[in-house]
């Protein structure tokens, strides 16, 4: 199954639950998923680390445009297999969520809420929740039912 793992790409927030995106990298590799991340720092890094060092089959990043990288301030991280776009950050979340079986989305901002809403709404595929902050109060006062919400890596990968 490829298994997109959304999540900010800023350090600080993702701090917040740097052991969590580890573990589930772990978890992924593991169990014979293939990851696809939006290629930046924080969780997508967080999470393909220690995919790779638990020996994942492939993990494929998805990037927006140079460009706008840049403007942000966005690094691109390691991964086997990339995808240029010339995608602004909106177009590529739908992009993203559209070439996944599933998403498990951890702390994130509003790219990553977006991906969730494209996920049941637009692509009807499994979307998971495994985030302690303000991006678990959104889900959780919206109407997205369909948005699984667990509580530890293990419980993600299960909800799979």
């Amino acid at each position: 199954m490829k298994v997109l793992v959304s999540g900010t790409w800023r350090t600080t927030l993702a701090s917040e639950q740097a052991e969590d995106a580890r573990l589930l990298g772990e978890l992924l590799a593991r169990h014979g998923h293939e990851l696809l991340t939006g290629g930046g720092e924080g969780i997508p890094a967080l999470v393909a680390e220690s995919y790779t060092r638990a020996g994942g089959k492939k993990h494929t990043a998805i990037l927006v445009d140079k460009a706008v990288r840049d403007e942000v301030g966005e690094k691109r991280m390691p991964a086997d297999e990339y995808e240029e776009t010339t995608l602004d950050y909106p177009q590529r979340n739908a992009y993203l969520v559209s070439k996944a079986d599933a998403i498990i989305a951890l702390n994130g901002r509003f790219g990553t809420l977006t991906e969730l809403i494209h996920a049941v709404n637009d692509y009807d595929i499994p979307a998971i929740l495994l985030a302690t902050g303000e991006i678990k109060e959104w889900v959780t006062a919206l109407p997205l039912k369909q948005v699984i919400v667990v509580s530890t890596p293990q419980d993600a990968l299960n909800a799979l």
